[in-house]
C-alpha cells in the first residue's frame, strides 16, 4: 500500500512538473467582444518574462495581419502595448481580431504586414473586438 502511494505520489508530481513546463500567454485586456477606439491597450500575462511578446492586428474578412509595436513585458511576466484598431477616423463597427505571439518564428517589426498569424513559440488566443465611434 505504502508503494502505491509512493508511486502515485511520483507520477503526480511528474504531471505537474510537465504541466508547469509548459508555456502560455494569453490577453486580458481587451475582452472579446468589447469596443474599443482607434488606439486600444492590450494587455496580458506571459509565463516567460524574458519573451519577445508582440500583437497582431488583423480586419475581419481580410488576408492583411498588422504587425503593432513591441509589448513591454515585465518582472512577473505582465505585458502591455497600444494596438492601432483600424484607419483613424474610419472602419467604426467593423470587426477586428487580436493575437499576441511570444518569440515569434520570424523577424517582426512594428508596421509590418503579414499575409497569416506568425509562427511562435506560444500564442494567444484570438478576440475580436470593434471599434467604436469614439475619441481616443
Amino acid at each position: 500500500m505504502l508503494r502505491k502511494a509512493g508511486l502515485w505520489m511520483v507520477f503526480s508530481l511528474l504531471c505537474v512538473s510537465a504541466y508547469a513546463q509548459e508555456g502560455y500567454i494569453r490577453i486580458n485586456l481587451p475582452r472579446d467582444g468589447q469596443a474599443v477606439g482607434n488606439l486600444a491597450d492590450v494587455e496580458g500575462r506571459v509565463s516567460d518574462p524574458e519573451a519577445g511578446v508582440w500583437v497582431i492586428v488583423r480586419p475581419k474578412g481580410t488576408l492583411e495581419f498588422w504587425v503593432q509595436r513591441k509589448a513591454q513585458v515585465g518582472k512577473r511576466g505582465n505585458w502591455s502595448t497600444i494596438a492601432h484598431i483600424g484607419r483613424r477616423g474610419e472602419d467604426f463597427g467593423k470587426k477586428f481580431q487580436i493575437r499576441a505571439v511570444a518569440n515569434p518564428g520570424v523577424a517582426l517589426r512594428k508596421g509590418k504586414v503579414l499575409a497569416s498569424w506568425p509562427p511562435a513559440e506560444l500564442s494567444s488566443e484570438t478576440i475580436t473586438v470593434v471599434k467604436a465611434e469614439r475619441a481616443d
